[in-house]
């Protein structure tokens, strides 16, 4: 998810259960598998868009078992 725009995570998992925005940040979070995680993203100027620069699970994992069962529901639709 690291470095990916705010269209191609998406594409990856569906739209987001919920959205935040502070300043030049913004935070999407998904829910599915029995986990939820959040993805901060970040305005690049150099690029102008935003991009995620982390993924977390409120519960302090780092997010990767998480956004893949996400992922996997998305997948089969």
């Amino acid at each position: 998810m690291i470095g990916l725009s705010e269209d191609a995570v998406r594409r990856l998992l569906g739209d987001p259960s919920g959205q935040a925005a502070s300043g030049p940040a913004q935070t999407w979070t998904y829910d599915g598998g029995g986990c939820q995680v959040q993805i901060a993203f970040f305005y690049d100027v150099t690029r102008s868009n935003f991009f995620a620069l982390s993924a977390r699970q409120p519960d302090g994992g780092d997010g990767r078992d998480c956004l893949g069962r996400i992922h996997a529901a998305h997948a089969a639709g």
